[in-house]
């Protein structure tokens, strides 16, 4: 079966502020399997291409997650090195960025239905690590998150 017909927790990253056509895609799911790749999208609307990151350990991209079945939770972190974007060592504070995150909930009432959801915005605070810039929705105006006008904006702080 297709991974995305399971609980999964999606992040789509690219640096700059324009819509991008290229950007990374990562996800996690409770039992902390991975899909990292990037994903090539011209139209903004809908990918064409995707190249999957053959070795993510070496890459130094890493996912813990913690699942607590009895409490019907799980608890996902992920380590993203911004050498991937060519961001050079301790040069991120203050750089522009566009990004989506999604989650697709499942569960055994459901299926094979399943829940969409997305980000509006973040909380400004003083544990942030990135801020939104804007406060506008991120929700697309279709059950697609690829659609890279609704990425949201994000300054690193």
């Amino acid at each position: 079966m297709y991974r995305a017909q399971y609980e999964v927790m999606e992040a789509f990253i690219a640096p700059g502020t324009a819509d991008p056509t290229t950007y990374l895609e990562l996800e996690v799911n409770p039992n902390n399997v991975t899909f990292q790749a990037f994903i090539y999208n011209p139209s903004k609307v809908s990918p064409t291409n995707t190249t999957f990151i053959q070795n993510p350990l070496a890459d130094g991209l890493r996912a813990t997650t913690v699942l607590r079945k009895n409490a019907n939770i799980w608890i996902s972190k992920m380590f993203v090195p911004l050498k991937l974007f060519n961001v050079k060592e301790n040069k991120a504070k203050g750089s522009q960025w566009r990004m989506n995150f999604f989650r697709t909930v499942v569960s055994p009432k459901m299926f094979p239905k399943q829940g969409l959801g997305a980000w509006r915005y973040a909380v400004n605070d003083s544990t942030a690590r990135c801020v939104m810039t804007d406060r506008t929705c991120s929700t697309p105006d279709a059950p697609s998150f690829h659609k890279t006008p609704f990425f949201g904006h994000v300054q690193l702080v």
